[in-house]
Parts: C-alpha cells; structure tokens; sequence
C-alpha cells in the first residue's frame, strides 16, 4: 500500500509540475493560499481607478460569518440591496478549507461609472462576491451616488 501511495503522489506531482508557471500564478491569483488584504485593496482600487472612483472608508472583516441579511443597516433616503445567498463554499464541509474576508468601503460615482466598476470586479482575477451594497440619492450637480460595497473573498487556508 505504501509503494502504491508513492506511486499515485509520483503521478499527481509530475502532473502538477507539467502546469506552467503562469497558469499557476493564474491560479494562486484567483484562490491565494494566504490572506494578503493589502494586495486585495490594492487590487480594487486599481479596478475603481479605471472608471474614475478611489475607494475609501475600507473595513476589513476577516473569517467573517457576515451574510447579507446581517450587513450594515441603512436609514434615511438610502436604499439598501443585499446580493447573494449561500454559497458552496460556505457549507460546513468546506469551512476549515476555506477562509473568507469581507472587505467594505466606499466610492462616488455615476450609475454608468458604477455599473462598469462591477462589471470590472467580476471580470478579474481574485474570486470575489458582491454581497451586498448601497446608495442614496444622486447629487443633483454632478449625478454621482455614494455607494457603500460589501465583498467577499476567498482564501485558502
């Protein structure tokens, strides 16, 4: 049983070093083995400043059991939209594989600039899920909005 043990990890590790190196960066990218939030708020505010936004007032919440019907309560002329639901990743089995940050801040800016800075969250690299967000009214000299965002990321442990 052990010679057949070694034999199987022979295989599985000449198949992981057939990879190439940038597949695997690809990859550490998408689902770091670390938590590094500094990368991760550098990594979206890089995506803001393509459409013109600076992320602020940033809160980092890590392994967080946060869900959306337990996110920050918004009063006054605000609305408030709660994203998501359980995921897999999430189910009891995974728990000690997985860790999770929740990372909020907030941006100004017009719907179209904000719609496009989501759109640019989903495209990248990092696994990240929107869970929840807000906004008030728009400013009636510019139109930009504030809209405070609530992600999730996903690391392993």
């Amino acid at each position: 049983k052990v010679q057949s043990a070694k034999n199987k990890f022979k295989v599985l590790q000449d198949k992981y070093n057939d990879i190439p190196q940038q597949d695997v960066e690809q990859i550490e990218r998408f689902l770091p083995n670390n938590i590094d939030n500094i990368r991760l708020i550098l990594d979206i505010n890089s995506i803001a400043l393509r459409q013109g936004m600076v992320i602020r007032n940033i809160k980092i919440n890590a392994g967080a059991k946060q869900t959306p019907a337990q996110s920050v309560a918004v009063g006054g002329a605000n609305q408030s939209i709660a994203l998501g639901g359980t995921r897999a990743a999430e189910g009891a089995g995974n728990e000690a594989k997985l860790g999770t940050v929740v990372v909020s801040f907030t941006v100004s800016a017009t719907y179209n600039s904000f719609l496009a800075f989501v759109k640019d969250l989903e495209k990248s690299m990092r696994l990240t899920d929107i869970i929840k967000f807000t906004f008030g009214a728009p400013d009636t000299l510019n139109g930009t909005s504030e809209y405070v965002v609530s992600v999730k990321t996903y690391w392993l442990k």
